[in-house]
C-alpha cells in the first residue's frame, strides 16, 4: 500500500525515504528548530533538496544549528543515528567539533568552505577511528538575506587515504626515506611480529634493534596486548581500518612519554607511526589546570569575564558573568545583548564598540543594569 500524503505544510518532506519519513513523524517539541511546520521557506527549499539527494548531506539550521539529514548520510553517522535528528550540531560530533568549528563559523558568516580528505578521529562505532573526509559547507540564507543555516555535501574518503598511505609507506620503505622521518615508524605482519623499525623509532625506545626486530611484540613490549594501543592494532588488523590515539607508554626500561599512535594496514599487517607529544600534552595540563583554578577564583570572587571577537561582534562570557547579567549560561551572545541590559544613563560606559574603536588603554567602570 502506498504511503499517504503528508499534510500541504510539511509537503517539502513528501519522499525523502527513510528520514523523510521519520521528520514526518519525529518529535519535535525538544529541539530548537521547532515542527516543520513553523519552518522558514530557506529552511524548507534546502531540507526538500537535500532529502532528495543521493549524496550524504545534511543540513544545520537554527541558533543551536539544529541537525538535519538524509539517508545516504545515516553510514556517516553510525551509531549516532537516529538520535542526532534535530539535536544540536556541537553534542552530535563533540569529539571533533574543535576541527570543525573554524569552518562552521566561516559558513556562518556567509563564506562557503571547501575541505578535502580532512583527518577527523571520530567515535561512531563505539571507539576511536581515524577517518577522512572531503567536504562543502555552504550558507543557507533567509528572504532578507540573513544567514540561518548551513548545508553540508560530503563524501568519505577514509579508503581513498588508507591505500595512498599504505602505498606511500612501501615506497618508502624501498627508498630509505622512513630512516629520515622525524617520527618513530614500525611495521608488523599478520602474526604482530615486528618486521622493521626506523632510527626515530630506536631513538624514542632507547634500546636496540635486536631487542625489538624479528620477535612478537607482545615479548618487546610486556603487557601492551592488554592495553589500549595493543587493543588498536589488534582493532586495525582484523577490520582493515586505520585508528590513532595518544597514550602514556612506559618502556621496559622505565622511561616514559605521552605517545601519538597511528595505525594502518599495510598489505597484510600494521603499519604504526608514532611520535613523541609529552610537551604538548604537559602543556594542555598545564592549562587546564590554570583554567580550573581562574574558574574557582571568578566563583569564589564573583568576578565574571568576557572576551569580545572584533570580527563578529560576538562576545563570549565566562558562566558568573552570565550568572551576574542574570542570563542563560551560553557560550557566546551578541554583545547588545548585555549592553542592552545597561541603564541607559550608563550606556556610554559599558559600551563595547567605544573600548574596541578609541584605542584607549584598559580602564575601570561602573555602570548599572537591569537583571535578565
Amino acid at each position: 500500500m502506498s504511503e499517504s500524503a503528508p499534510p500541504p505544510t510539511v509537503a517539502f518532506l513528501t519522499g525523502g525515504g527513510q528520514m523523510g519519513s521519520r521528520m514526518r513523524g519525529h518529535d519535535w517539541s525538544a529541539s530548537s528548530l521547532g515542527a516543520p511546520e513553523t519552518w522558514p521557506p530557506a529552511l524548507r527549499s534546502a531540507v526538500s533538496l537535500m532529502l532528495g539527494s543521493k549524496f550524504p548531506m545534511f543540513v544545520a539550521a537554527g541558533p543551536d544549528l539544529g541537525f538535519l539529514y538524509n539517508d545516504a548520510y545515516i553510514d556517516i553517522l553510525g551509531d549516532k543515528h537516529p538520535g542526532a535528528l534535530g539535536r544540536r550540531f556541537r553534542d552530535i560530533w563533540s569529539e571533533i567539533w574543535s576541527d570543525l568549528l573554524p569552518l562552521v563559523d566561516t559558513a556562518m558568516a556567509g563564506e562557503a568552505t571547501w575541505a578535502e580528505n580532512l583527518p577527523l578521529t571520530m567515535k561512531r562505532r563505539g571507539y576511536d577511528e581515524l577517518t577522512y573526509f572531503t567536504f562543502s559547507y555552504s550558507p543557507v540564507r533567509d528572504e532578507g538575506g540573513a544567514v540561518t543555516a548551513m548545508c553540508c555535501i560530503c563524501t568519505e574518503t577514509t579508503a581513498k587515504v588508507q591505500a595512498e598511505e599504505a602505498l606511500r609507506a612501501s615506497e618508502a620503505r624501498a627508498s630509505g626515506v622512513l630512516e629520515g622521518m622525524a617520527e618513530g615508524f614500525m611495521l608488523l605482519d599478520r602474526n604482530f611480529t615486528t618486521l622493521q623499525i626506523n632510527a626515530e623509532g630506536l631513538r624514542l625506545e632507547g634500546r636496540p634493534a635486536s631487542e625489538i626486530v624479528g620477535r612478537p611484540h607482545w615479548d618487546a613490549y610486556p603487557g601492551s596486548e592488554h592495553l589500549p594501543v595493543g587493543q588498536l592494532y589488534k582493532r586495525v588488523m582484523r577490520e582493515r581500518v586505520p585508528g590513532m590515539l595518544e597514550h602514556r607508554y612506559v618502556w621496559p626500561d622505565g622511561h616514559d612519554a605521552w605517545l601519538e599512535v597511528r595505525a594502518y594496514p599495510a598489505l597484510d599487517g600494521v603499519a604504526i607511526f608514532y611520535r613523541d607529544v609529552s610537551e604538548r600534552r604537559n602543556r594542555e595540563e598545564a592549562l587546564r589546570e590554570a583554567e580550573v583554578r581562574l574558574r574557582r577564583a571568578q566563583q569564589a570572587g564573583g568576578v565574571g569575564l568576557f572576551t569580545v571577537d572584533v570580527a563578529d561582534g560576538m562576545l563570549r562570557p565566562s558562566p558568573e558573568f552570565c550568572r551576574l547579567y542574570g542570563l542563560p549560561e551560553r557560550d557566546s551572545y551578541p554583545s547588545r545583548a548585555f549592553e542592552e541590559l545597561v541603564i541607559p544613563e550608563d550606556a556610554h560606559l559599558a559600551s563595547t564598540a567605544e573600548t574596541r574603536s578609541s584605542g584607549k588603554p584598559p580602564r575601570d567602570v561602573a555602570y548599572r543594569i537591569r537583571r535578565a
